[in-house]
């Protein structure tokens, strides 16, 4: 799809670039786009749809949106990233095609807040190089509520085998200047296609110095997994990212297990998980399922992909060119 440009819409007179990076997200794109469109007191904005090898008619939808007028988006436009699936690729091809200094990252099944755009320019020009914002959560009919998920920064610390802590934004809501992201050499693209992605760039960013802020006007409602099998699929797919991780950032991680460890571990892992959860035996079953899940995503991990040789070095984005500026 070419570009759809507006009047007044080049590059020197955008702020933000909105990139939304989706696999087959036709089902729950149109509302993330409305939210972008109607968005409130924002700056110039264009959106790119980082489109990861959707089969479902997702450019369609973005198509059917863009000519139906975009409301206040400045330009949108897609761009291809089928060659190799993965969230990292397909953040960094985002990154790569964008047009204005500060690139912001939203999810496809998500929806924005009417000030979201607004809350990442302030926090730009206020002179954050990375922010991560507030987290609520869509119900069941994709309907915004006042729960919160996340009310500040996110961090990886001693509890999860790390030497020092490493404050970290969630990858549904964050933002960060061009040239930062360029600096730190992008998204790591030999990661798991899913996980991690934002703990380990936050890793990055802090051995850099780059210190993260935290935006509370930057809202996102989240729509989280639902049912049991999408959690534990999500709990296990991001736990192969998490033993990459560990092998990423060998320094960083004291004691980490071994997957003949985990494995001998695996009969005492969901009683140990389940009377260690609080609530009802509800909770503590699918407390019990998660953390198994989890250690079975760090074995295949592990074996595949670190002692496999199927995580790739990673020398900065294959896609991503540096930038001038902040």
């Amino acid at each position: 799809m070419q570009p759809t440009d507006r009047e007044g819409s080049d590059p020197g007179s955008l702020a933000v670039s909105v990139v939304v990076c989706v696999r087959n997200g036709a089902a729950t794109l149109a509302s993330q786009l409305e939210a972008l469109a109607g968005q409130v007191d924002a700056p110039g904005f264009e959106v790119v749809l980082v489109d990861n090898g959707s089969t479902d008619g997702t450019v369609a939808v973005f198509e059917q949106w863009a000519a139906a007028g975009m409301g206040v988006v400045a330009d949108a436009r897609v761009v291809d990233a089928s060659e190799q699936v993965g969230l990292c690729f397909a953040r960094n091809r985002g990154a790569a095609a964008a047009r204005a200094p500060v690139l912001a990252y939203c999810d496809a099944d998500d929806v924005v807040g009417s000030t979201w755009v607004a809350a990442v320019h302030a926090a730009s020009i206020s002179g954050a190089l990375a922010v991560g914002g507030r987290v609520l959560v869509l119900d069941a009919a994709r309907r915004p509520t006042s729960q919160v998920l996340l009310d500040s920064l996110d961090s990886l610390g001693p509890d999860d085998g790390a030497e020092r802590v490493f404050p970290y934004f969630w990858g549904c809501n964050f933002a960060m200047s061009a040239a930062t992201l360029a600096a730190v050499g992008g998204f790591d693209e030999g990661l798991p296609p899913y996980g991690c992605d934002d703990v380990e760039i936050g890793i990055r960013l802090a051995v850099a110095g780059v210190t993260l802020a935290y935006e509370p006007r930057m809202e996102v409602f989240y729509d989280p997994p639902r049912g049991l099998r999408r959690r534990l699929t999500r709990t296990y797919r991001a736990g192969i990212a998490e033993a990459c991780l560990w092998a990423r950032h060998p320094g960083l991680y004291r004691q980490r297990p071994t997957a003949v460890a985990l494995l001998l571990a695996l009969p005492s892992t969901p009683i140990r998980a389940a009377l260690g959860s609080r609530g009802g035996a509800r909770r503590r079953v699918l407390a019990a399922a998660e953390a198994t899940a989890r250690d079975l995503g760090l074995v295949r991990g592990l074996r595949r992909w670190v002692a496999g040789g199927r995580l790739r070095p990673f020398h900065g984005s294959t896609v991503l060119l540096p930038r001038q500026g902040p």
